[in-house]
């Protein structure tokens, strides 16, 4: 009986990590298809553009840091930095060009509004964990700081550490 419910338990860990890489798979093929879409749409605000790309950005650090192996994760954020590369780079060379041509006091109106964003606080919360996780996997801190110094830029970026 023992070793049954031991052949049981082996015959069924196959299933749980094909599920876990599917579903990850899945996770990525949303976030390609979104951010895809959002940069090469023209008619979309800069500011709208920002606020999809963090909540893809927010979400994908909240689903690396959940994966406990560090190479697995590595990889899984390897993955959505290579299929997303083109489409973060255009979004935020929207975003930048966005930003530079706003006055003085809509770069602050823009810097309270900020504050204000669903993903705000929980990208706060999340880059430095993210950071401290993936800390020697070098284009993860490019990445970060990329998209923190254009998305944060604003002032907030201190609160970053950038």
């Amino acid at each position: 009986m023992r070793y049954l419910s031991h052949l049981i338990l082996l015959l069924t860990i196959p299933f749980v990590f094909s599920s876990c890489a599917k579903r990850q798979l899945n996770q990525l093929k949303e976030h390609q298809d979104l951010l895809s879409r959002i940069a090469n749409d023209r008619s979309m605000e800069p500011e709208k553009k920002m606020d999809i790309m963090m909540g893809s950005f927010t979400s994908m650090m909240s689903q690396g840091l959940k994966i406990v192996n560090p190479k697995k994760g590595g990889e899984y954020v390897a993955k959505y930095t290579k299929e997303n590369k083109q489409s973060i780079d255009k979004i935020l060379e929207d975003v930048g060009n966005w930003q530079q041509s706003l006055g003085p006091l809509q770069k602050t109106a823009l810097a309270v509004r900020m504050t204000q964003k669903p993903y705000a606080k929980e990208a706060l919360d999340l880059i430095p964990q993210f950071r401290r996780k993936y800390k020697q996997i070098k284009f993860v801190a490019n990445l970060t700081k990329g998209i923190s110094s254009k998305v944060f830029g604003l002032g907030l970026g201190k609160i970053l550490g950038n």
